[in-house]
């Protein structure tokens, strides 16, 4: 039995443009005054899957940097911290995030893609 979960949006929806090499990153920040400890990820290729790493903001707030992302093969798997987005999602992906924003950044197996990114709170 599939279960649901119940999110709110705590601020602007985020497009990652997404291709072979890793994406800069960009910066994911909550615009309400509640803390941020979930993200909503969704891919929007059709054909392929998309590995996104996280990291906290740096603190002061500069520009927003995440660890180097390869696409994980066999024998040779990805870093700690990043996760896989399947191809043709019709459901956003909850994914736990650093509190009060963090960076983001990307790469596709084949293609390019756009990877939609909204921080939520989970009721």
């Amino acid at each position: 039995m599939p279960s649901t979960i119940i999110t709110r949006p705590i601020g602007p929806t985020y497009a990652l443009s997404v291709t072979l090499t890793q994406s800069t990153p960009i910066g994911v920040r909550p615009t309400v005054g509640e803390p941020m400890n979930y993200a909503e990820f969704v891919n929007t290729n059709t054909t392929s899957s998309v590995c996104v790493t996280i990291a906290p903001l740096p603190q002061p707030p500069t520009n927003p940097t995440t660890p180097t992302l390869v696409f994980p093969v066999a024998g040779a798997p990805t870093i700690p911290n990043s996760f896989m987005l399947g191809p043709a999602m019709q459901q956003p992906r909850v994914v736990p995030v650093p509190a009060n924003g963090f960076s983001v950044s990307a790469i596709v197996a084949s293609g390019t893609s756009t990877v939609f990114i909204t921080p939520v709170s989970v009721m």
